[in-house]
């Protein structure tokens, strides 16, 4: 009623009148859009169909992050340590950009997360101008385990795909490394020696796992 009575009182009973049902039919469809999204969320959530990723974000959830990454519907439980967020009021934990203070967490989400055989994910860096900073961050966060980082805007995306992607060199050297393992098992030994280290069918199960991570990124 209220675009219909501004509409009539301003430009008159006509163009009221018009002002009032276009007002009344947009919210309609906004109803719809909202109906039908959300019917289409439960239909997933019945049949089971819908997956969830789980923010760790109280003293409870850190603690019991193994059995809830356990759940069937889960596909990831992410362990944000955003500076000043809930983490750190919940652990009572003093932020830094270095991250020493959250380090244990992370380990811990990692561990849980693989041992559900699920993803665990990083992040999350608010500081939204400090590009060095989340690519520092997000190399820490991929070092410790992580399989990807929670962005706060799409500036970050570029930074964090290229941190989390294997780098040529990278990708080089492992395919080294299983050419050589490959001619040592061709010759009855299961192991030798590449760039100067020991290798063996554990490091070459590694190295295909980089590799194959790569070749899907690519497609």
């Amino acid at each position: 009623g209220g675009p219909y009575g501004y509409g009539y009182r301003y430009l008159g009973p006509s163009l009221g009148f018009t002002a009032g049902w276009m007002f009344l039919c947009a919210k309609t469809a906004s109803a719809a859009t909202a109906a039908l999204g959300f019917s289409a969320y439960l239909l997933r959530l019945v049949s089971g169909d819908l997956r969830l990723m789980p923010l760790l974000e109280t003293a409870r959830s850190m603690q019991l992050c193994f059995e809830i990454a356990e759940h069937p519907r889960v596909a990831a439980i992410v362990g944000a340590t955003a500076k000043n967020g809930d983490v750190a009021r919940a652990l009572h934990y003093v932020w830094t950009p270095e991250g020493r203070e959250s380090e244990y967490l992370k380990s811990r989400v990692v561990m849980a997360a693989r041992a559900a055989g699920k993803l665990p994910i990083g992040g999350l860096w608010q500081q939204i101008k400090d590009l060095e900073g989340l690519e520092r961050a997000s190399r820490f966060d991929r070092q410790l385990g992580m399989a990807g980082e929670m962005v706060l805007h799409p500036a970050q995306v570029e930074i964090v795909n290229r941190t989390y992607t294997p780098t040529a060199e990278e990708l080089a050297y492992y395919r080294g490394m299983i050419e050589t393992l490959e001619a040592a098992l061709a010759q009855g030994r299961a192991s030798t020696m590449y760039d100067g280290e020991h290798i063996d069918i554990a490091h070459v199960k590694t190295a295909r796992d980089i590799v194959e991570m790569a070749q899907a990124f690519e497609d």
